[in-house]
């Protein structure tokens, strides 16, 4: 039930400090999903064959260490709960020495390509199993809401073709580049954020325009993704720093 894959820290992973950052972590978080996926058969190695994909919903990461440059991680995961729809994935990295640096805990919807979102079969149910350990809390993540008081700034952020994933629309990965190009550039580039929460609502396509509203409180701040009428929110993520001593 727990699946696991070591990685070696490389130039295109880390930061102006040689250090990990947030979105190679996710993406190895995705390589990991993915691979474990494939054992079971419904992974991306068998799109063609079973007309299914798994569609990232909601990502909570807590980072305790950065590993850097050169170092040699292992990434563990496991499936702790499914609800019909829903599946919520564990991840918990670990250094060459068995210490834990980072925890994650995602949720995740099984799309038919044809017809959507569709119910979990029971053959992936026991193909996963269930190992009911969690990261956090709860193996359930709450919903991230957008403040009800007035955004401290806006930003536009138009979808390139480079974002485009193997579902036709924007990778969830890009919206970390999203909002770290909606933010003001002094506040991202002097924050270390080991906080971080990503919440997808509606699919972002080619060329499409996303209005930004951010909302900036002290060592934390969230970004709204909107359609360009403003009407619909696509994503909303969460940055926060977090005090290590």
């Amino acid at each position: 039930m727990i699946f696991e894959q070591s990685f070696k820290i490389g130039v295109r992973d880390i930061d102006s400090h040689l250090r990990l950052t947030n979105r190679a972590l996710l993406g190895m978080f995705e390589d990991v999903s993915s691979a474990h996926s494939d054992t079971i058969g419904c992974g991306v190695g068998n799109i063609r064959e079973t007309g299914l994909s798994w569609v990232i919903m909601h990502w909570k990461i807590k980072v305790i260490r950065r590993p850097a440059y050169g170092e040699k991680i292992t990434i563990k995961t496991w499936v702790a709960g499914m609800k019909k729809l829903y599946m919520f994935r564990q991840y918990q990295v670990v250094d060459h020495e068995g210490q834990t640096i980072a925890i994650g805990n995602s949720k995740w919807v099984l799309t038919n390509l044809q017809s959507g979102a569709i119910k979990i079969p029971q053959w992936i149910v026991d193909g996963y199993g269930i190992y009911e350990k969690t990261v956090f809390d709860a193996y359930q993540i709450e919903k991230l809401k957008e403040p009800e008081c007035e955004a401290s700034y806006g930003a536009e952020y138009k979808v390139p073709c480079s974002a485009i994933d193997l579902n036709g629309h924007m990778n969830n990965l890009y919206y970390l580049d999203a909002a770290a190009d909606s933010m003001d550039p002094e506040r991202y580039l002097s924050g270390v954020f080991d906080y971080f929460e990503m919440m997808y609502k509606k699919e972002s396509t080619l060329g499409e325009v996303l209005k930004c509203q951010v909302y900036e409180n002290d060592g934390e701040t969230l970004f709204a993704f909107r359609d360009e009428g403003g009407r619909h929110i696509h994503a909303i993520v969460l940055l926060k720093q977090l005090l290590h001593f």
